[in-house]
């Protein structure tokens, strides 16, 4: 289970990358944007068709998740740095759901690239 504060983190490490994704991005195929970080080469990814719906405030438990293996998300946002880092996917008025996530620097990166800085 993740505090507040590890939750507060995610969703504002989440909120910057679809920032980025979504003023950054450029077409990488057939409901795919991807934006690639200029000094560092990190990309962020975002597949769906349509706009994505809102995120909602929730996370899926891990219980959750483990009860619905098949489940697919209509969008998935991915951080690559160059790694995977970070991963969701979800629905409309759906808990969103932590796929991969990997703390790191890349945090600060994407922070300050999400505000319109390159470093």
């Amino acid at each position: 289970m993740m505090s507040d504060t590890q939750e507060k983190s995610l969703h504002e490490l989440v909120g910057a990358a679809l920032k980025v994704a979504r003023r950054d991005g450029r077409p990488g195929g057939e409901n795919l944007r991807i934006a690639e970080h200029p000094a560092t080469g990190f990309t962020v990814s975002l597949e769906g068709a349509g706009a994505p719906p809102e995120i909602q405030a929730e996370f899926a438990p891990p219980a959750m998740v483990r009860e619905t293996r098949a489940w697919r998300g209509s969008h998935l946002l991915t951080v690559m740095a160059p790694l995977k880092v970070l991963q969701i996917a979800w629905n409309a008025d759906e808990p969103f759901r932590i796929m991969s996530f990997s703390r790191g620097d890349w945090e600060a990166v994407l922070g300050t690239w999400a505000r319109g800085g390159e470093d």
